[in-house]
């Protein structure tokens, strides 16, 4: 091609070959761009039964030669059935539909903000609903710890005495009993008796 663009003479009948040799390097370049290996199975299993260097017999009996001559056949005869299964699958695979291919198209950040408005809105409403989970929460643990405190109103003493509360009264209790206990502590004074009528 680039002899064809430096060459000498009328560039209408060079610009014609040019084209043709564009339009081939095009259709070469997308069969290397093929993303598919399924050609280069069928080809490698075509070549895989054809390939084989046959190994020269070496015995020296007729009934050695006639055993390995009977193992090499069995060899190829199964290499020549994998090849086969190999190329069916193959064959498989190309006849499958194929996929469009997808290519990136950059456009301008006006045409994207038109593009895609449409997920604005839930894609705002998540952020804005992570934002507001810690809230949320808080909100929720509040209204808990009201209903438990609620709960506890008209319930008697005993019963809502926390476990340090009931140590604490009953230290206290031992500092009464061992105060009204100690050596030298002045009696209450004795209740009068009743006069035996």
């Amino acid at each position: 091609m680039r002899a064809l663009t430096v060459e000498p003479g009328p560039v209408e009948a060079r610009s014609v070959e040019f084209s043709e040799q564009a339009v081939r390097l095009a259709g070469l370049i997308t069969q290397l761009r093929q993303l598919s290996v399924a050609p280069l199975v069928e080809r490698a299993a075509q070549d895989l039964a054809a390939s084989v260097v046959l190994p020269e017999l070496d015995s020296s009996t007729e009934q050695g030669r006639t055993d390995q001559a009977a193992t090499i056949t069995s060899v190829l005869e199964v290499l020549a059935q994998r090849a086969n299964t190999l190329e069916r699958a193959a064959q498989n695979v190309q006849a499958q539909s194929t996929t469009t291919d997808v290519t990136y198209t950059p456009i301008s950040s006006a045409d994207a903000v038109i593009l895609y408005a449409r997920n604005f809105v839930p894609s705002w409403a998540g952020a804005i609903a992570i934002d507001l989970l810690p809230a949320v929460l808080v909100f929720i643990l509040a209204i808990t710890q009201s209903a438990i405190r609620g709960g506890r109103e008209g319930a008697a003493v005993e019963d809502t005495l926390t476990l340090a509360e009931l140590r604490a009264a009953m230290a206290a209790l031992r500092d009464v009993e061992d105060t009204m206990t100690a050596p030298g502590q002045i009696n209450p004074p004795d209740t009068p008796k009743r006069v035996a009528e």
